[in-house]
């Protein structure tokens, strides 16, 4: 017995090394994240500014020699990985263009100037670029896409601006009139924006469908003001910015009530995606303003600065996040080597060693009392 007692105890004493061990190991916080520099069109800069299922990301690059902007569509080597290639998606003739938002199926929506930069229209790119304009507008930019292809924005001729929902035909948001755009749409039609002063939800009458109705948010606080939505999940739960009397602007979220999210402690935050787990990304400002850094926010965390879930050796300074998608993978854009590039954060897994030992140990243990309560 005294031998079965001497394994137990040096068992017993592994166990704690080894968890000492882990528990410094956690406390040295390694990077959550992993960065990847999206690269650009051969230009000198980037943004990211969309990611869907599997990774693949949209946004607009400079291209060789900076004499145009073009959208692109990055896709990763495998799904949801952290290298992969960027495509030039072109323009509608103009000089500039910019992927907004993406798809499952790899479709995307946004804005680009017009032959001679005559004006910028909404597009959709499905392996060739539609232009979406009618002849009453001026101007028209794509917001939103969902995974059947339904396309939300908004439109603004010489008086007013309002948003449009296209289905393979033109529509208009009804009720919703003048001075109201649409931001974000979610896998069911539910779509989202500003209208005046205020965050709306707007739901079809049936799912995917042309007709709805639209709901108000309200507001953070009694004195509030200045509410605008930007992105809606599978279950209608919203996210954007709300404004405070003293001209402050908070990051929201709304799941039938308005949620304040605060800020990294400054005076201004905004949320601009939401991913089906509820984490939402976006940007805000540090104590005294001092400078405008990528968020993330989680239920179980709060608002983390993006900046401290990543190698702080790898030279990112993460200005925004754009996109989250469900695998928790984000898009943005940020500075590194003094250019502004788009990124993507892929997350790190937890090392599998950790998790089997803490299965392990308890299972040796349990089995090594047993062998001496048997002696």
């Amino acid at each position: 017995m005294t031998k079965y007692r001497t394994v137990y105890r040096t068992i017993l004493m592994l166990a704690l090394v080894i968890f000492t061990g882990a528990s410094n190991t956690a406390a040295a916080a390694p990077p959550a994240y992993t960065v990847t520099d999206l690269g650009t069109l051969g230009g000198s800069g980037s943004t990211g500014l969309a990611i869907n299922a599997s990774g693949q990301v949209t946004g607009d690059s400079g291209t060789t020699g900076d004499v145009e902007s073009h959208a692109f569509l990055w896709t990763p080597t495998t799904p949801n990985g952290p290298s992969g290639t960027m495509r030039d998606l072109g323009t509608l003739g103009g000089t500039q263009g910019q992927g907004v938002s993406i798809n499952a199926s790899g479709q995307v929506t946004g804005v680009s100037l017009t032959i001679g930069d005559a004006a910028y229209h909404a597009f959709l790119y499905d392996g060739t670029m539609h232009d979406l304009r009618t002849s009453a507008e001026r101007s028209s930019e794509g917001t939103g896409i969902n995974d059947s292809g339904h396309v939300v924005g908004v439109s603004s001729n010489a008086a007013n601006f309002s948003p449009f929902l296209y289905d393979g035909t033109r529509h208009n948001l009804a009720p919703l009139g003048g001075g109201s755009s649409a931001r974000g749409i979610n896998a069911s039609g539910q779509v989202t924006g500003f209208t005046g002063n205020d965050a709306f939800l707007w739901t079809p009458t049936t799912p995917n469908g042309n007709t709805g109705t639209a709901i108000t948010l309200g507001y953070l606080y009694q004195l509030g003001f200045d509410t605008g939505a930007n992105a809606v999940n599978a279950s209608g739960q919203v996210t954007g910015a709300a404004g405070r009397v003293g001209v402050e602007l908070h990051v929201f979220l709304y799941d039938g009530t308005m949620h304040d999210l605060g800020t990294l402690g400054g005076t201004y935050g905004s949320g601009y995606a939401i991913n089906d787990h509820g984490q939402i990304t976006g940007q805000s400002s540090t104590p005294e303003n001092a400078d405008y850094t990528a968020f993330l926010y989680t239920s179980e965390t709060g608002m983390v600065d993006l900046n401290t879930l990543i190698d702080p050796a790898s030279g990112w300074d993460l200005v925004i996040g754009r996109g989250i998608n469900n695998a928790g993978q984000i898009t943005g854009y940020g500075y590194i080597g003094n250019k502004l590039h788009g990124f993507l954060l892929t997350p790190v897994p937890e090392p599998a060693s950790l998790a089997l030992l803490a299965l392990g140990i308890p299972l040796i243990l349990s089995w090594k009392s047993q062998r001496l309560l048997n002696e």
